[in-house]
């Protein structure tokens, strides 16, 4: 007697900016905030600072821009910003920083400390439009999927967890996630 198995169904793999956004929610919700927060044009600023033992604190951020469309009007779109951070002669460096636009996972920019900022895409406001460079955007996306690997490796959400927990029961520690 021969039995057949059934095709396998492969997921579709996800791209390393869906694996970028998806590591970043699980660090918010981890923290106890919420993923509409981060994401919702309608939301406020956000802002999460989580330490991490020895490792630079991540800091996740995002705000809102309005673009002015031909016939739609204003649209609003979310703009995220992570980021580890050191101090070099009393300045902040963002070390590495990546920003995209969170609804559409489109790269604009990545800061690599010494190295600068490179825009990959922006805004033009007189058009109405976003403006990418291809090449630049697939380096962003590839780096955000590496990093994403490393924050997960790394334990920021384990991390952000915690001190939940520690602030929930009275103790506040420097690496307790900070709202602003």
């Amino acid at each position: 007697m021969t039995t057949t198995r059934a095709p396998r169904v492969r997921k579709p793999r996800r791209t390393p900016a869906e694996m970028f956004l998806d590591t970043i929610k699980d660090v918010v919700l981890a923290a106890g905030r919420s993923d509409e927060d981060l994401l919702s044009p309608a939301a406020e600023h956000f802002h999460l600072r989580v330490e991490n033992g020895g490792y630079m604190p991540l800091v996740i951020e995002a705000f809102t821009v309005h673009l002015e469309r031909p016939i739609l009007g204003a649209v609003a779109h979310r703009v995220l910003s992570v980021a580890h951070y050191f101090e070099s002669n009393g300045d902040l460096v963002a070390d590495p920083e990546v920003e995209l636009l969170a609804g559409r996972l489109l790269p604009l920019a990545i800061t690599q400390g010494f190295f600068g900022r490179r825009v990959v895409g922006q805004l033009d406001e007189d058009r109405g439009q976003f403006l990418v460079s291809p090449s630049g955007q697939r380096e962003v996306k590839n780096f955000a999927g590496m990093w994403a690997r490393n924050i997960r490796e790394q334990g920021f959400a384990e991390a952000a967890r915690q001190a939940v927990l520690l602030r929930q029961h009275g103790y506040v520690e420097g690496g307790a996630p900070t709202p602003e």
